[in-house]
């Protein structure tokens, strides 16, 4: 008899934790609240940071999460780290916002890569991009992806969406083969 191989079972015990809360002298109940509380706390900040707003399915905030803290001109923004607290806190879509310490917002070409990447990553789990904001430093004032690209939020994968026939082919014996 060869060698004997072991695959070991993992227990994944993953648990979402309080931080410091944001707190506004009106009640949170939409996208656009959210993102204000969030505009005011992230327009004094030195360093680019992507947080994420965790939204339910009344479209009411549920919490938020700093995804991501980088330098003066860039963070990193991670599909896994960005949908993690969305996962854990059984979020049915997030609105992403980060800042632009200079003060500027207009998108740079990695802004509207990277919502393009959250839009596609989002679709694929269900838990769909309700907006990219961008924040200025300084001022507070915001950009909506959204509203000002629209496009973006489209399902732009270039797929046609095809009947069973078109995407399969004919059915015989129960079988299908995917065609690409």
């Amino acid at each position: 008899m060869g060698e004997m191989f072991e695959l070991k079972r993992v227990n994944v015990r993953l648990k979402l934790t309080s931080g410091e809360s944001l707190h506004s002298d009106r009640e949170i109940t939409n996208p656009a609240d959210a993102v204000a509380v969030m505009a005011n706390a992230m327009a004094c900040l030195d360093t680019e940071r992507l947080c994420v707003v965790n939204m339910d399915a009344m479209g009411h905030p549920l919490c938020f999460n700093v995804v991501s803290i980088g330098d003066v001109t860039n963070t990193i923004v991670s599909m896994q780290s960005l949908f993690k607290s969305a996962i854990l806190s059984n979020a049915s879509s997030i609105i992403a916002l980060h800042n632009h310490p200079a003060g500027s917002i207009r998108p740079t070409g990695a802004d509207i890569e990277v919502t393009r990447q959250m839009f596609e990553a989002g679709r694929i789990m269900s838990i769909p991009l309700l907006d990219h904001v961008i924040v200025a430093g300084i001022t507070g004032n915001y950009y909506s992806m959204k509203e000002n690209m629209p496009k973006l939020f489209e399902n732009n994968t270039g797929k046609k969406i095809c009947s069973e026939e078109a995407c399969y082919g004919k059915v015989e014996d129960g079988e299908k083969n995917m065609r690409f």
